[in-house]
C-alpha cells in the first residue's frame, strides 16, 4: 500500500463522519480497510481519498463520463441504507471501479459473498483487476444486464444499484429474499433522482429511508425514458454570466425534441426576475410537472437551471439565479411561474415511495409515476399532505 494513502483513508474517515453523517463503525472500518486509490490507479492520491471526489474513469463520444468511481459520501450513505452484515449475499448492478463490490465484501466479511454485473467487458476486466489488486476475494464481477439480475445466484438479501435507474427492475424484486433489502438512486422525474432504500413487503417494496443523489444511467434496453443530453447555453444574452454549454436531463428525448430543444435555447430569451422558490421546490415540481427538465453546465463553475420543456406549446422556462429564463412561447413561462407561486417547502427525508405491480390505482394523496412494471407511488409523509 502506498505510505501515504493510511494516513489519507483516516482523514477522509473523519471527514464523512463529520460532514457526512457516517454513523456505523462497520462501514467506516471498510473504507479503511479497502484501498481507493488501487480501483483509480494514476489518479492523484489527494484526490483518491477526498470525501466528496467523483473520479471519472470513461467518456462517452460526446465526452459525458459514463462510468466513474462515485463520491465516498453518497457511498457511505447508500451503505448505511442496504446495511449488509456478515455471511450476508449481496448482488450489485454496475461495477465501476470495483471499489464499491470491494466495501461490499468486506461488510459481508468471508462467509458472504458479493456479485457484481456490469455491461461494459472493459469496465469487468479492470474491476476484476482491481479487486484481485486489493486482495479481495469474496467478491466476483461478471458481464451480463443488471437488469436482468442474477437468477442462477437468487435469492440475495441485499441489492443495491449503483447507476440510476428510471424503474425498478421487477427481476430484482422477484430475488431479493422476503424482508430484504434493495437500495437504488432512482430518478423520479428530472431534476429529482434519490437513493432511496426499499424493504420487499410480498410483491411490493416500501421505502425506509431517502436522499437526494446524482448518478450514471443505467445503460441498456431497459434504460428508461431519462435522457442527458448536451445543449446549448445562452451565455451573453442574459444579464450576468451562465454555462456555455449546459447537460440537459428530461425524458422522452426523441430526436424531434431534441432538435427542438437545441433550437428554443438559440432563440433570444425573456428573462425576468421572481423571487426565489422554497426549500425542496425542484423536487415538488418534478413530481408535479411531466414535463420538468433539468439543465446542469456542462464545464467551469456550477450553474443549475430547472423549469418545464413543452414541445406542444413550444417553449422552454427554467428558474436560474433569482430569474425566469424563456425561450419560445410565453405559455412556458406562465406555466412556470404559476407553479412557483405560493409552491410549499418539500423535505425528500418526508417522502414515501412504494413499488407497486403496473398499474397501480391513482389517489388523490399521492403522485403516480407509472412505469411498465412497477409503478412508483410517492406520498408526502405525517409533516405535510399534499393539497
Amino acid at each position: 500500500m502506498n505510505n501515504r494513502a493510511p494516513a489519507l483513508a483516516a482523514e477522509m474517515v473523519q471527514a464523512l463522519r463529520e460532514r457526512s453523517g457516517l454513523q456505523r463503525d462497520e462501514v467506516a472500518d471498510a473504507f479503511l480497510a479497502v484501498p481507493r486509490h488501487v480501483f483509480v490507479p494514476g489518479a492523484p492520491l489527494a484526490e483518491v481519498y477526498r470525501y466528496d471526489a467523483v473520479i471519472p474513469t470513461h467518456f462517452g463520444a460526446d465526452g459525458l463520463s459514463t462510468s466513474s468511481s462515485s463520491a465516498p459520501n453518497i457511498m457511505a450513505t447508500m451503505l448505511e441504507q442496504v446495511d449488509v452484515a456478515p455471511g450476508m449475499h449481496v448482488l450489485e448492478i454496475g461495477a465501476g471501479t470495483g471499489y464499491n463490490a470491494g466495501l461490499l465484501a468486506r461488510l459481508a466479511g468471508p462467509d458472504g459473498a458479493v456479485l457484481s454485473l456490469d455491461l461494459d467487458t472493459t469496465i469487468v476486466a479492470e474491476a476484476r483487476e482491481h479487486l484481485a489488486r486489493a486482495s479481495i476475494a469474496n467478491a466476483r464481477v461478471e458481464c451480463a444486464d443488471g437488469w436482468l439480475g442474477a437468477p442462477g445466484d437468487a435469492p440475495f438479501d441485499r441489492i443495491i444499484a449503483t447507476v440510476g435507474v428510471w424503474e425498478i427492475s421487477p427481476h430484482w424484486l422477484a430475488q431479493l429474499r422476503p424482508g430484504g433489502v434493495l437500495v437504488a438512486p432512482l430518478w423520479l422525474r428530472a431534476g429529482a433522482q434519490v437513493s432511496v432504500a426499499f424493504v420487499r413487503e410480498g410483491e411490493e417494496l416500501r421505502s425506509t429511508s431517502m436522499c437526494a443523489c446524482g448518478f450514471m444511467r443505467l445503460r441498456g434496453p431497459n434504460q428508461g425514458r431519462d435522457a442527458h443530453v448536451v445543449v446549448p447555453g445562452w451565455r451573453g444574452r442574459v444579464d450576468t454570466p451562465t454555462a456555455r454549454e449546459w447537460v440537459a436531463s428530461f425524458e422522452g428525448a426523441t430526436p424531434e425534441r431534441l432538435e427542438l430543444l437545441r433550437t428554443l435555447l438559440r432563440t433570444p430569451p425573456d428573462v425576468t426576475a421572481v423571487p426565489r422558490p422554497p426549500a425542496g421546490w425542484t423536487f415538488r415540481l418534478a413530481l408535479d410537472e411531466p414535463d420538468a427538465i433539468e439543465l446542469t453546465s456542462r464545464t467551469g463553475r456550477r450553474h443549475h437551471a430547472m423549469g418545464v420543456f413543452s414541445a406542444r406549446d413550444p417553449s422552454v422556462a427554467v428558474f436560474e439565479a433569482g430569474r425566469v429564463v424563456a425561450f419560445g412561447a410565453p405559455a412556458g413561462a406562465d406555466r412556470l411561474r404559476a407553479a412557483l407561486t405560493g409552491m410549499r417547502p418539500l423535505r425528500i427525508e418526508d417522502l414515501d415511495i412504494r413499488a407497486v405491480p403496473h398499474p397501480a390505482r391513482a389517489t388523490g394523496d399521492a403522485w403516480l409515476l407509472e412505469r411498465p412494471h412497477l409503478d412508483l407511488v410517492v406520498r408526502e409523509g405525517p409533516h405535510r399532505t399534499r393539497p
